[in-house]
């Protein structure tokens, strides 16, 4: 359980560091502080200086398009907005950055995690080899050993504190028990018969 715990923590680490958020807020209320003020030359100058992805801008009797950007962007490359107050005020801005800088986080994120379940994945299978497959593998071979040569000294296994032993340990004690039991019933006489 503490690996899985810590395999959660680190998927929701990787998941919060590589959220990208592009939320245009900043850009709305400029854009609708333009349509507002259309006569305010100050304010669309800012918007064009703090915006250097702008490549396409119209209304306020201002027009500017970008079109060899434009052309060579794709769709999902363009953000379009526009302003509230005025339906014809809006802006077109080119995202291309922000979009190849989300698909390597992106890609970041599916390699992570591919490697964290593979992890994962080989830890549980090591896991459920040593307390179940091993032991079953054991016991097994002990019933044949024992069905080959019934007057075979098995190894005894230590009692453990019941609170520290799994099933696996305990099939495995009552076999040796069984085993003993049966070697001193019959001793060497039925050994034979058995």
């Amino acid at each position: 359980t503490k690996k899985v715990i810590i395999a959660v923590v680190l998927m929701l680490i990787m998941f919060s560091v590589t959220d990208v958020d592009y939320t245009p807020d900043a850009r709305q209320l400029q854009l609708d502080s333009i349509a507002e003020f259309p006569n305010s030359t100050i304010l669309r100058d800012s918007f064009f200086e703090s915006h250097d992805n702008i490549i396409a801008f119209s209304g306020v009797g201002y027009d500017f398009v970008d079109q060899e950007r434009l052309d060579v962007l794709r769709e999902v490359d363009i953000l379009d907005l526009v302003s509230e107050s005025d339906g014809s005020v809006h802006a077109s801005f080119d995202l291309y950055e922000d979009t190849v800088t989300q698909a390597w986080y992106s890609l970041l994120m599916t390699t992570f995690v591919s490697l964290l379940l593979g992890t994962m994945g080989l830890l549980f299978s090591k896991d459920a080899y040593q307390m179940v497959i091993h032991p079953i593998e054991k016991m097994k071979s002990t019933v044949q050993q024992l069905s080959e040569n019934p007057l075979l000294h098995l190894e005894k296994i230590k009692d453990r504190d019941i609170s520290q032993s799994n099933e696996t340990d305990m099939l495995e004690q009552a076999i040796t028990k069984m085993a003993a039991l049966l070697q001193v019933g019959f001793g060497s006489a039925g050994a034979e018969v058995i």
